[in-house]
Formats: C-alpha cells, sequence, structure tokens
C-alpha cells in the first residue's frame, strides 16, 4: 500500500530498489495464484512506472484524498492506462484543525459528495475508467500519532501537501474512522452508508438484474452498451481468462470467447432433517441459486 511513499518501511528513498521489490513480488504471486494482482499507490503514477510494472500488475489501486473534487483525476487515468484502476482509499477525517473541534457534519458531507462524484465516474456509467472505491477507514485508530498514546486520541493533524480532506486540508491521524473507538457510528458511517449507484443507471441495473444470463435480451435493443456488467469477460464463460470488457470489447466488436453462450441460473432446494430430540425432528430447506456447468444444477 502507497509504498511509493513508505518504501516499504526500510527508511531508504530508492525508487528503483522499490521497483525491483514490488515487481519481484507480484512474480512470486503469479507463479502461485491466477488470479489478477493489484497494487495500491499514492496518486497517480507516472508513465515510467506503469511501463515498468505492465507486465506483472494487472489492476492499481489509487491513494487520493481531493477536499471536494476529484478534478481530472479520471480523465487523467483515462489517458495514461487501460488497466482497470479503483480508488483504494479517499475519505475524511471528523477533525477540524483549523477550529480545533470535532465536526461531524464536514465529514458527512464530504464523503456523500466525493462518493456520489466517484459512482458517476464508475464502470457502470458510459465512459467511466474506474471500478469503484474503498473508504478509509472502518473505525479510529488510536496508535497513528506515534508521539502520542494509544490509549488517548490525539487531535494533531498533519498537511502533507499531496491531499486536501475536507475541510481543513490537515489529516488528523486517529479521526478517520466511521466509527469511533468505541463503535459508536459517526454522521460519516450514515452519510457512506445511504450511498447509491448513480440515478441514470439505477433503472437499467433493476431491469438487467432480473435478466440476468437472458442472452435475447443480451441481443436486443433494449440493452444498452452502459449496461458494462454484461460486458465484463468476466460475466462470459469463454472469456473469463480476460480482463476488462470483451462483448464487446472498447473496440465495438464482440471477442471470439464471446460466442460460448451464457449459462442460465438455476435455483436448487435442499431439504435436510436432523433429529434435535426424540420426540420430533427439525427440517432445514436452503435455496442455493448456482451457474449450470454440465445441463445439471451443482
Amino acid at each position: 500500500n502507497e509504498w511509493n511513499w513508505n518504501h516499504f518501511y526500510d527508511g531508504k528513498h530508492n525508487p528503483p530498489k522499490d521497483l525491483e521489490l514490488l515487481i519481484d513480488a507480484a512474480k512470486h504471486v503469479k507463479e502461485w495464484d491466477s488470479r489478477p494482482v493489484a497494487t495500491a499507490y499514492g496518486m497517480v503514477p507516472g508513465t515510467k512506472t506503469l511501463h515498468a510494472l505492465e507486465a506483472v500488475i494487472d489492476i492499481w489501486g489509487i491513494n487520493n484524498y481531493p477536499i471536494l473534487d476529484w478534478g481530472d483525476f479520471f480523465e487523467n487515468w483515462a489517458k495514461i492506462s487501460e488497466k482497470p484502476m479503483f480508488v483504494a482509499e479517499y475519505g475524511a477525517d471528523s477533525f477540524d484543525t483549523s477550529r480545533a473541534t470535532v465536526d461531524e457534519d464536514a465529514a458527512a458531507y464530504s464523503v456523500e459528495v466525493l462518493t456520489k462524484l466517484l459512482m458517476g465516474n464508475t464502470s457502470l456509467v458510459e465512459g467511466g475508467v474506474c471500478l469503484g472505491g474503498t473508504i478509509f477507514e472502518f473505525t479510529d485508530e488510536l496508535w497513528k500519532d506515534s508521539a502520542g498514546s494509544n490509549d488517548k486520541q490525539e487531535n494533531s493533524g498533519i498537511n502533507p501537501g499531496y491531499h486536501n480532506p475536507y475541510p481543513d486540508g490537515f489529516f488528523n491521524e486517529e479521526w478517520w474512522g466511521l466509527l469511533e473507538y468505541g463503535g459508536r457510528p459517526r454522521k460519516v458511517f450514515w452519510a457512506y452508508a445511504k450511498s447509491d449507484f448513480p440515478d441514470s443507471v439505477t433503472s437499467r441495473l433493476k431491469e438487467a438484474r432480473s435478466l440476468r444470463g437472458d442472452m435475447a435480451y443480451l441481443q436486443s435493443d433494449r440493452f444498452q452498451p452502459e449496461d458494462l456488467r454484461f460486458r465484463a469477460c468476466g460475466y462470459h464463460p469463454g472469456c473469463q481468462h480476460e480482463l476488462g470488457f470483451c462483448c464487446p470489447a472498447p473496440s465495438g466488436s464482440n471477442k471470439s470467447c464471446c460466442e460460448e453462450p451464457i449459462l442460465p441460473l438455476e435455483t436448487v432446494t435442499v431439504t435436510t432433517s436432523t433429529a434435535s430430540t426424540t420426540e420430533r425432528s427439525v427440517t432445514t430447506t436452503t435455496t442455493i441459486t448456482t451457474r449450470r456447468s454440465d445441463g445439471q444444477a451443482n
């Protein structure tokens, strides 16, 4: 995570060595696992870094903490890379250093605005280049201020200069939780919880979910290019070894792997009886939805 800033915690600023370590680690992962390999980077990497990692990194995570607007972040990514990208960290802390006070309203507002804008740039929307985002963070970490106590919540903040969290531009390291250290949800928790898909795709997603697995729908006039989940390679059995969009690909044409039909979903009800006492038994019914692989329910 953001190894370009922490340099793998060895205390030395040596970018070539950092790249060497990451490439070696990614190669070892690929030797043991066929799934995509991702890395989280602090801000947008340069073209030199992207080129160096082209063969080993399949998905990029970007840590970014804008104040209330993503600016040209998504456009810049589209210009420099065709690799899948997600926002690995974003959010706002609940302490305002400029006023030396807790400000839950500001954090909630920031996360609400940033999440809505992020969702409007995801692959759910035509032209979107982002897979999604991960909010930072679930609960407070009282150990983050190295000069403080692990038993007390400190208010100290830093301004590294390359991020601007709302409203003060400071990182109050022990105040980032959606939940307080004791477990109480902050206002930012509820702001994040109510986040939803952009209005422009909500209705299409509802229809798409109800027709999932219907190839006739994919071939009909009702299918819109914005329904990107159906275009994803992983949705089509013959293309699951590919990344990105396959059916159709960004070129507008289907890849050859799209010819394998989508297998329908199968609902199976399994009933088991277990004796709980000598007088009666308990019957448990479980409904499982799975995909057929050979004409038989799994």
